[in-house]
């Protein structure tokens, strides 16, 4: 918060969201709509992120893997 304030005139609007964008790891919740507003946006935002990440890293891990088997009965006649 002394970096924002240092930098830039806030209003108690804007103060709030900068110290509530974390909830609920911040033990009291956002005082007005537009921090909820940030938060979740800020929770969507990043868990987008996680999961694409999570994606890749498995396509990548596929990859290297090699193409599937099919995965054959040995007892079944053909």
């Amino acid at each position: 918060m002394v970096n924002a304030k240092k930098h830039f005139s806030i209003n108690e609007i804007e103060e709030d969201i900068i110290k509530k964008h974390m909830w609920p790891l911040t033990l009291v919740p956002p005082k007005y709509k537009e921090s909820y507003i940030v938060s979740f946006a800020d929770k969507y935002l990043s868990s987008r992120e996680f999961i694409n990440e999570y994606k890749k890293r498995i396509s990548q891990f596929q990859a290297k893997k090699g193409p599937k088997r099919k995965h054959t009965n040995p007892d079944a006649s053909t």
